[in-house]
């Protein structure tokens, strides 16, 4: 489908354009000056209002599987969706599983099957004794990884130590992708807790200090690994100079800061208003003012809500206990706007706006290439924003599970109109929000990723390396993109079931006959060894093996019409030769299924080695 939208203020790298935004399917074509739209595109005129690249909030807490009372896939993304936010990267926790073993990261992506208005990519969690399983998670499309330094508030994601840190960085670094740590330490602060009702007492409880002691610790680790450090939800005026520092130094240093830090201020906070819970907490007006500049001068690269939610009864909301409170903002929906309103009274432009929800975040994440700014080539996520429309929140507004929001009874400047992801429309002002169109994003780095994005063709051909069965490869790339191994692996498995005689038959015909040396060499040459790696075990074969096992594939053959199929890893030519030759007699209505099943099992293999880079 071709659009031209068409507005005053797109929000461009170079500059606002008073023009065209032309779009072709899932990506944009051009971005043109004047009013003139080419034939065979529908116009779409959004007047005064602005067209911004898409929010992209890269800190958030979506909590399924395992927690969906607090949160989940479907209302969050919804939410994301009304604030003009086309993708999310959903944190480690706190779902349950939390994220930390490919097992968890598998369920993460089923439980999200059918249920994403907007684009989500997700974080693998950094936890005492799992780095080895750090690079599995990349490589299966985890973009980066999540550690705390202090509790997380969940006992299944314990906090890391230092030398846990050090490892963990170490390991990434060879994935080029960061370590987005929660800093705060320990440093024997105390809390008085005679008042629990008191917002003063919570603030002092969680001291600038904590903050500053944690990211002198990561910046001595970063120094040391020459690995990616991102610092999350900054809350303190008072690391700035250090931050500044740092970079001034060379280290790979980015840090976040959250809208609620840049919105409110301790000080308009009263005593038992838990829904204002959060750590680090919201300091004063003073802290406010210097994070604005830090993100103004550059020293913080970006903006990212830290949408924690929990039922009300989780955030003590009767009692006003801030003891007992989870720690979590509620305000997905709100972060661009409320950024905006911010803005708006300190005279910085839309521009500032896109880089802080958008550019920079897309580049932490690893998808700078598709996303983040308006450009020809890009996917097609953008936000039709009215930057001069404001709106009071009420708990009706509200699209998360729970409405629990310190946001509620604010007036907001700037609002999402219509949201696009991948050149479709997920929501708009006047119907809300349409069928669930968005999907899990892999890391563009991952094998799966880079599999994915291959052209058709070149999909065919890799395919047909893992199978040789042409309505099986159809049948799998027609169900392309896929979001997991697992997936795949399921996917494979269902075709493959579902394919007849014919179809094994022609996959059997890929296969060079079990034990003729000359025919894998010469056969497989171009296809990474598979096959001769698959069937290594007959060159350590003795000749009379070697004639026994053709002489047995010229019996099969003749039996049954079709060489004989094992799936050879592993095996020795006289295993492989027994095999043979106990299938020998079969009943060519079982033979043919036994084959099949042992095709199966080779395309898994192939797969496996698909997703490895083979």
């Amino acid at each position: 489908m071709k659009t031209a939208w068409r507005s005053s203020k797109i929000v461009t790298p170079t500059g606002i354009v008073d023009g065209v935004l032309l779009v072709d399917d899932d990506k944009i074509v051009a971005v043109t000056d004047g009013d003139e739209v080419p034939s065979g595109y529908t116009l779409r005129d959004v007047g005064l209002a602005a067209i911004l690249p898409g929010f992209i909030d890269a800190h958030v807490h979506i909590n399924e599987p395992g927690r969906t009372e607090w949160e989940g896939f479907e209302t969050a993304t919804k939410a994301a969706a009304k604030a003009g936010i086309t993708m999310v990267a959903d944190m480690p926790l706190n779902s349950m599983p939390v994220t930390t073993t490919l097992d968890a990261w598998e369920q993460k992506v089923a439980a999200a099957k059918d249920k994403l208005y907007v684009n989500v990519a997700l974080y693998a969690g950094a936890v005492p004794g799992n780095v080895n399983q750090l690079s599995t998670l990349v490589d299966s499309g985890a973009v980066a990884a999540k550690c705390f330094m202090v509790h997380s508030g969940i006992d299944e994601f314990p906090n890391t130590s230092i030398a846990d840190i050090r490892q963990a960085l170490l390991e990434l670094r060879a994935h080029q992708v960061p370590l987005l740590a929660h800093a705060e330490l320990e440093i024997g602060q105390s809390y008085d807790k005679r008042n629990p009702r008191s917002y003063a007492a919570w603030v002092t409880s969680r001291p600038e200090q904590m903050e500053i002691a944690a990211i002198e610790a990561l910046f001595d680790l970063c120094r040391e690994t020459g690995a990616w450090v991102h610092i999350v939800h900054l809350a303190t005026g008072a690391a700035l100079p250090l931050i500044a520092a740092a970079k001034s130094q060379g280290l790979r240093i980015t840090v976040e800061t959250a809208p609620h830090y840049l919105y409110f201020a301790a000080e308009d906070i009263p005593d038992g208003a838990t829904q204002f819970k959060c750590a680090p907490p919201i300091r004063s007006s003073q802290t406010r003012e210097a994070l604005w500049r830090g993100l103004i001068d550059g020293t913080i690269d970006m903006i990212a809500s830290d949408h924690s939610p929990a039922p009300p009864a989780v955030k003590q909301l009767e009692s006003g206990d801030f003891t007992n409170a989870w720690g979590g903002i509620g305000g997905l929906q709100f972060g661009p706007s409320a950024t905006w309103t911010q803005m708006s009274q300190r005279g910085l432009g839309l521009p500032h706006l896109a880089h802080w929800w958008s550019t920079a975040p897309a580049k932490l994440i690893g998808m700078s290439a598709l996303r983040g700014s308006l450009l020809v080539g890009k996917q097609a996520d953008f936000v039709v924003f009215d930057p001069d429309a404001t709106m009071t929140i009420t708990e009706a507004d509200i699209e998360h599970r729970h409405k629990v929001s310190p946001y509620v009874g604010e007036i907001l400047r700037g609002k999402a109109l219509t949201t696009v992801v991948g050149g479709q429309v997920v929501y708009d002002d006047e119907n809300g929000c349409s069928q669930p169109k968005g999907r899990i994003v892999l890391n563009p780095k991952s094998g799966l990723a880079q599999f994915n994005a291959l052209s058709p063709e070149s999909q065919a051909i890799a395919l047909t390396r893992c199978c040789g069965a042409s309505n099986w490869v159809r049948q799998v790339q027609a169900a392309l993109p896929i979001a997991s191994r697992n997936q795949l692996f399921a996917l494979a498995d269902r075709v493959w079931a579902d394919c007849s005689t014919d179809d094994y038959k022609e996959a059997f015909t890929h296969h060079p006959k079990i034990g003729d040396v000359s025919k894998l060499r010469e056969k497989f040459a171009a296809t990474a060894s598979w096959s001769a790696g698959e069937q290594s075990g007959v060159n350590q074969a003795n000749e009379e093996v070697l004639q026994a096992l053709a002489q047995g594939n010229a019996d099969y053959e003749a039996k049954f019409g079709y060489i004989f199929i094992v799936c050879a890893t592993g095996k020795t030519a006289s295993e492989m030769l027994a095999l043979l030759q106990a299938r020998l007699p079969n009943d060519p209505a079982k033979e043919i299924y036994i084959a099949a099943e042992e095709q199966r099992k080779i395309t898994h293999i192939r797969l496996e080695k698909l997703l490895q880079g083979g």
